[in-house]
């Protein structure tokens, strides 16, 4: 059985249920195999490169209820944030998306850029999807790094969903991490979010794994924003609106928050008529089984 294990491969082996279930990742090393491609799109990247003022990144990948990527894609909607580069990459899944008009296209994570933003600039990172494997988070997170290391960023600021064990209603709560002191303090003082700190757990994917990683090889200061969450739902704008309000708050950035808000609304509509459905079905009599 030694034959099958290389220097480029690894197993895990798990027993479950009394099944054996062999795991095969291959670890492709970046030296030999470039798995990642870029695309310049409306605004070059070498028209930014050595230009930024004081450069701001915020990361949404998808996630629990697209909470952070709706959020991030919100504030470059309001920020009018151009498309600066595509960027793709082997670990993402392997299809072909297919627009309404019937375009096909690969999946991809996109750079925004919004230029003189509250005196500084802002960009904003969010994907397709994400990586599929463990080891293509890593090398995806240190390309990510390695690009903002060369925008001269100091600060990496991720989204997400925090799925809580007491029942979320009302205004969403914000869980705060970070990797100084000084960053988590900064968001702490928020006024417009109840901001609570994140002091026991862990962040799986992309989001949690950016700003940890920028911070220990990069020397880029890094937090992250995770909004209480309803899982059950596919989208969750107003766990998205309360990322973008902090955010603002905290950067003294431009907020629009009218897209959320009508879907909060359209979620709102659609749970109400939900529950007065379930409300009828436990009035009408219960059937009574016969045996005989």
């Amino acid at each position: 059985m030694n034959n099958i294990f290389t220097e480029k491969s690894f197993y895990v082996i798990r027993y479950d249920l009394d099944e054996l279930i062999f795991f095969r990742q291959y670890i492709e090393i970046l030296e030999e195999v470039d798995m990642i491609r870029e695309k310049d799109l409306e605004m070059k990247m070498d028209s930014i490169r050595g230009k930024l003022t004081d450069p701001l990144v915020l990361i949404g990948f998808p996630g629990i209820a697209m909470v952070g990527k709706l959020a991030v894609l919100n504030i470059a909607k309001t920020l009018e944030a151009i498309p600066c580069q595509a960027i793709y990459f082997s670990d993402f899944p392997p299809q072909a998306l297919i627009s309404q008009d019937g375009y096909i296209r690969i999946p991809q994570a996109t750079l925004h850029v919004a230029r003189n933003v509250a005196n500084r600039d802002i960009i904003i990172i969010s994907a397709d999807y994400q990586p599929i494997t463990q080891a293509g988070i890593y090398q995806f997170s240190d390309y990510i790094c390695k690009t903002c290391k060369e925008l001269k960023v100091k600060a990496i600021i991720a989204t997400g969903a925090f799925v809580s064990q007491r029942q979320v209603t009302g205004d969403r709560k914000i869980y705060v991490s970070g990797t100084s002191r000084e960053i988590i303090d900064f968001f702490m003082t928020s006024s417009s979010v109840n901001t609570v700190l994140f002091n026991v757990g862990y962040i799986t994917g992309a989001n949690g794994v950016i700003p940890a990683w920028g911070s220990i090889h990069y020397d880029i200061e890094g937090a992250c924003l995770l909004a209480d969450a309803l899982p059950m739902l596919q989208f969750d704008p107003k766990a998205s609106k309360a990322i973008v309000q902090v955010i603002s708050e905290k950067y003294d950035l431009p907020m629009d928050v009218e897209d959320l808000n009508k879907e909060i609304e359209n979620i709102e509509i659609v749970s109400t008529q939900l529950s007065e459905v379930m409300k009828e079905e436990e009035k009408r009599p219960k059937y009574q089984p016969y045996f005989g």
